[in-house]
């Protein structure tokens, strides 16, 4: 009681928001009139100050304390219509008035039609004529007839919008700009520029965005920050419209953060609904958190980190590195896989090679739109490479998969593939049933020269449970066909909203107590995405398995960077399964020569191996799994 009559003093002389969850406490043992004393005038004071964010919380509570029986629940009606109005849109908001209360609908009145959803049927109006010993004429009688107006006509036509007019409104209600790029303009004029995902992704930069970002959402009563909350709010609200996506440098920037904040990093980050608090550091969260901010707090944030780590804009030359043109260039020696150093010189650049193990020409080639007989080379051509690298990078060779057997190669692509120091793996996507012919058609491609390995095959449970059953009669059967000197390649994929470990599971056990498969067996388990357990399992029961790693490493969650870590370094491969999973900015597609961009985020995840190290590896391993002799790189 003490508490209660405190808190009334406090916001009447003071006319300061209390803290919610001490204000909780107190009300909980409060008699109901003075609790709704205490909220009526926080809610004024809430109304003067603006702090939209009390606003929200304390909507919250007094639901609470209506279903314990502290408030009413005509007040906490009144208390939910008060706020209710949209806070989005700028408009002033309404004072607290205590003697509005929620309206009911009025009684019908006699004779009317009771106020349902629908409108009451109007009156049809039925002509009547006139008698004719009134005088009247014979025409038809009815209400006046409206005057039609004419059709609006387009003034000055051709006329172009001025520029003052074009684009729409910033979104903050303080600013009258109008700008036809929003994230442009509120990142140069109103958030904090250390949000600009354009510049370098360094530690430094994450730790300034972690910091600015709590600053952001700091709560002005109690000084503390919670993220949860404010993901919470954004979601309750549907501030963020759909169809919103992430472009690779933002969600590379949100796995620094989830790193940053020991956080699980999500298969795929979203927006709608928001489901990482990394998320938070996308341009449209933080426009909705600054409508929550007073201006001057705003600019005082971001003047702060401005000074603190000044960020270039965009496309300048200022953002390129310097010429060294006094300093001698530092030569560079590369071993060789056999151990023997190079012959350098000044200026030599280290040139670093890789084996792409698996990649699908054929599906490359109708994704670019290139000839039916394009070379991988033609590919790597057509799909240019924006990265800038301190160092010549090479693909020696690779696996083509070809899985539509629509487009199986015949002899004479396989010799051309040969020579070009490419080999050719034949299978079925899992999600393709074979019909007959098909499966004879299989059986000869998969026995032509030059094949080395069956595959891909395997389970996809992404398809309806109605196919799952002829989807593993289908895997047993082909998976029969492998011979000894081939080498198996498995797709192990589960549904999107489960782990991928029991689909693992369930193929290592067909393949073992079903088809009985040699233990020597020479297995690649293509785009592999398990856990530590599964690695176990596979190397226990086939020691021959090798896992294969695609670009889907910058999604991976903490028990799947820990799988990677437990792969023996002599199992590990690399592959760009183009043309999917692309990994450099500003490419639509994956490719053999972008495979830097995938060993860089292999060896982040390792962390003591170089990117030059990981694709010498990765090239030897490729290599001894299918038996082949070192090859002559592709020079790009």
């Amino acid at each position: 009681m003490a508490g209660v009559t405190k808190m009334l003093e406090v916001s009447r002389e003071a006319g300061v928001l209390l803290n919610l969850d001490a204000l909780l406490e107190e009300l909980q043992a409060a008699p109901p009139s003075q609790a709704e004393e205490v909220l009526e005038l926080q809610a004024q004071i809430a109304d003067s100050t603006g702090n939209r964010r009390w606003r929200f919380r304390a909507e919250a509570m007094v639901v609470r304390l209506a279903e314990e029986g502290v408030v009413s629940e005509e007040f906490a009606s009144r208390f939910a219509n008060h706020f209710s109005s949209s806070s989005e849109t700028g408009s002033p908001r309404r004072a607290w008035n205590p003697t509005v209360v929620s309206v009911s609908p009025t009684p019908p009145i006699q004779g009317e039609c009771p106020s349902t959803s629908e409108p009451p049927p109007r009156k049809r109006h039925t002509p009547v004529r006139a008698p004719a010993e009134q005088g009247g004429s014979r025409e038809l009688v009815g209400p006046p007839a409206k005057k039609r107006r004419p059709p609006r006509r387009n003034r000055r036509r051709g006329k172009k919008k001025s520029a003052a007019r074009s684009g729409n409104p910033c979104p903050l209600p303080y600013c009258s700009e109008r700008t036809t790029l929003p994230k442009c303009h509120l990142l140069e004029r109103h958030l904090p520029s250390v949000f600009n995902t354009h510049r370098e992704l360094t530690p430094q930069i994450t730790q300034a965005r972690v910091e600015c970002l709590r600053l952001l959402t700091r709560d002005p009563i109690s000084g503390n920050s919670n993220l949860e909350e404010w993901v919470d709010f954004i979601n309750s609200r549907g501030l963020i419209w759909k169809g919103w996506t992430i472009t690779p440098d933002q969600q590379e920037a949100m796995i620094a953060v989830c790193e940053a904040l020991s956080l699980e990093v999500p298969r795929s980050f979203s927006l709608d609904p928001v489901n990482s608090l990394a998320c938070l550091i996308h341009w449209r969260c933080l426009t909705a958190i600054a409508l929550n901010l007073k201006r001057e707090e705003l600019e005082r944030i971001r003047a702060s980190f401005e000074r603190d780590l000044p960020i270039p804009a965009p496309g300048r030359r200022e953002d390129l590195p310097p010429i060294l043109e006094e300093e001698e260039p530092v030569p560079m020696v590369t071993p060789s896989r056999a151990g023997t150093p190079l012959a350098s010189g000044a200026g030599r650049r280290e040139v670093v090679s890789v084996f792409d193990s698996h990649f699908h020409l054929d599906r490359s080639r109708k994704e670019l739109k290139l000839d039916a007989q394009a070379s991988p080379q033609d590919l790597m051509d057509a799909v240019r490479d924006p990265s800038r690298l301190d160092f010549d990078f090479r693909v020696s060779g690779g696996v083509v998969v070809y899985c539509d057997p629509s487009t199986y190669p015949q002899e004479v692509e396989i010799r051309s593939l040969r020579a070009a120091g490419y080999h050719v793996s034949i299978g079925v996507h899992p999600r393709h049933l074979l019909s007959a012919g098909e499966m004879r058609h299989f059986r000869l491609a998969v026995q032509r020269p030059g094949v080395v390995g069956v595959g891909e095959i395997g389970l996809d449970l992404t398809v309806i449970e109605a196919q799952w059953l002829a989807q593993q009669n289908q895997f047993l059967e082909l998976a029969a066909l492998v011979p000894p000197e081939q080498v198996l390649v498995l797709h192990i994929r589960g549904r999107s909203t489960d782990s991928a470990d029991y689909v693992y599971s369930a193929a290592l056990q067909l393949l073992k107590f079903r088809v009985k498969l040699p233990r020597r067996q020479r297995i690649q388990l293509h785009c592999f995405s398990g856990t530590a357990c599964t690695v176990e399992d596979w190397i226990r029961e086939f020691p021959e398995t090798y896992f294969s790693f695609t670009g889907q490493v910058r999604g991976f969650n903490r028990q799947q960077r820990a799988a990677l870590r437990l792969v023996p370094l002599n199992r590990l491969l690399i592959e760009s399964d183009g043309p999917y999973f692309p990994v450099v900015s500003g490419c639509d597609v994956g490719a053999p020569h972008l495979l830097h961009a995938t060993a860089k985020l292999i060896s982040d995840c390792l962390g003591d191996m170089t990117v030059s190290a990981l694709c010498r590896l990765t090239s030897s391993n490729g290599r001894e799994l299918f038996q082949l002799p070192a090859g002559r790189g592709a020079s790009l």
